[in-house]
């Protein structure tokens, strides 16, 4: 701001000195261009401080692509005002814009072929980032692709895989392609075919059926109201049990402790009730 003063004082004054008129009318063109350029340099400081303002906002919020929208935009900001502190440039030194554009046209054609991939990840940036189809840290799949999501940039979003490899998609493809959202699941889905063996009497069925159905309602973790444990068929070998339930977790670490916890007490129930659990068999008869 004091240089802007400084610029404006100056441009006030200069004409005392009465210079030649092909002097006085370049520094005046010098020191408006200077006064733009300063312009725009104090029209960032304020966009930077807007932006770290906004960072701090945006952490505040559950949403965690919000931290990834807030540069971008600010980005864009900052491009545009460039573009016009452009112009105003070209107005000041009587650059004809229309002619400068048409003459560039040809050239401005085959750059626009050469970027065209650019400027669909770019949109594809844009459609991510307003649509919000995944955040940062949701686990997705897609065709040849499944990670977590670790950056959403410009170009391309970054996935990191379940051997901690980066995968890079490009945006123009991630944006028309369908996205399995699994970071998103209110609750996961455990499901198991429990196969016991023929020789298991009906009341050991019906016991071990019950005790299934005691376990999912005595765990808090599980969503007591959506289970479902019946006797599902008659296999070759075994006769099955359904067992399906909804786990009320978050994460695929927790997912993995309350699976091994009903599992371990799923076996701890077929030993009480002395309920075997059946594996491919085959009788040979032998006869003479």
């Amino acid at each position: 701001m004091s240089l802007l003063i400084i610029i404006w004082i100056v441009r006030l004054l200069f004409p005392i000195l009465q210079m030649p008129i092909i002097i006085a009318e370049v520094v005046m063109l010098s020191l408006k261009i200077l006064a733009t350029l300063i312009l725009v340099l104090l029209t960032y400081k304020i966009l930077n401080v807007l932006r770290d303002r906004a960072d701090v906002l945006s952490k505040k919020t559950q949403n965690k692509m919000d931290e990834h929208l807030v540069p971008i935009l600010f980005r864009i900001l900052k491009i545009i005002v460039a573009i016009f502190a452009l112009i105003h440039v070209f107005s000041l030194l009587n650059i004809n814009l229309t002619a400068l554009i048409a003459g560039l046209s040809i050239g401005g054609l085959a750059l626009a072929l050469a970027a065209q991939d650019t400027v669909k990840n770019f949109i594809g940036s844009a459609l991510i980032l307003f649509d919000q189809p995944f955040q940062i840290g949701d686990y997705i799949e897609g065709a040849g692709y499944k990670g977590t999501v670790i950056e959403v940039g410009f170009r391309s979003t970054r996935l990191m895989t379940s051997d901690t490899s980066i995968v890079s998609i490009p945006n123009g493809n991630l944006a028309g392609a369908s996205i399995t959202n699994k970071g998103l699941r209110a609750l996961r889905l455990m499901s198991e075919m429990l196969t016991i063996e023929y020789d298991t009497t009906p009341q050991q069925i019906k016991d071990f059926i019950g005790g299934l159905k005691e376990i999912i309602s005595s765990n808090p973790l599980t969503k007591d109201q959506e289970h479902y444990v019946y006797l599902h068929g008659l296999g070759e070998y075994s006769i099955q049990v359904l067992f399906r339930c909804y786990l009320q977790v978050s994460g695929w670490e927790d997912e993995l402790k309350l699976k091994q916890d009903i599992l371990m007490r799923i076996l701890d129930l077929a030993n009480t009730l002395e309920v075997r659990f059946a594996y491919p068999t085959r009788k040979i008869i032998q006869t003479k």
